[in-house]
């Protein structure tokens, strides 16, 4: 892991995968919109394939075509919202967030998810304090450019953000805005998929944020 020291002010949080553990959900919700547009569903047994896949050869596995992608992300977050009091923080996460704002981080979400979800689920978990800005409902190849917008709105110099994501077009993403990334291994892909990118961090624990900002 890197171990130059850089003066970030603000560390910018990914929702599903990287904060909140969604991802037997998101299976489930794949399989329940299978049904509905007839695409491959998913076993327990395939996720492990899947983590090694980025957006367009997950989609290209499961069948789904490029133009029903905006339709299916919309309809799997409104079957995602009945299912919200069953997803869990990740384990350390809470103690992290409450260390980062106690040495004075500002804390922001920017995610693809919908917007109440998010906030429901903070709330729920008694987080929403913890967080000064949350960016909802991203598209998913375009977080480039909600990165460089949130750079401009906050006044901030890019080397002040660090967005923590746990996939591979978060990396993507940051490397286009040219921002720095800590990619996590907990989440969606793996941590030999993401090493390869070679984000600024790669974490395979929450604590080791805390040590990567220290």
């Amino acid at each position: 892991m890197a171990k130059k020291k850089r003066n970030y002010k603000v560390i910018l949080f990914d929702f599903d995968g990287t904060l909140a553990d969604t991802i037997e959900l998101v299976r489930m919700v794949s399989n329940e919109l299978a049904e509905i547009y007839h695409f491959k569903k998913v076993e327990p047994e395939e996720v492990s394939v899947l983590k090694n896949l980025d957006l367009k050869g997950f989609t290209k596995y499961l069948g789904i075509k490029n133009r029903y992608l905006p339709i299916i992300l919309t309809k799997g977050q409104l079957l995602f919202r009945r299912h919200l009091a069953d997803i869990e923080l990740f384990a350390h996460m809470r103690e992290v967030l409450s260390e980062l704002k106690s040495k004075g981080f500002q804390l922001g979400i920017l995610t693809s998810n919908d917007g109440h979800n998010v906030s429901h689920f903070l709330e729920q978990n008694n987080l929403k304090e913890n967080f000064d800005f949350i960016y909802a409902g991203a598209k998913l190849g375009g977080k480039a450019h909600h990165l460089r917008k949130i750079c401009k709105r906050h006044k901030l110099k890019r080397k002040e953000l660090l967005y923590v994501g746990d996939e591979i077009r978060d990396v993507k993403a940051s490397h286009r805005a040219r921002v720095d990334i800590a990619a996590v291994s907990w989440g969606f892909n793996t941590q030999e998929k993401l090493e390869k990118l070679k984000p600024k961090f790669l974490l395979t624990e929450p604590q080791q944020l805390l040590e990567a900002l220290s």
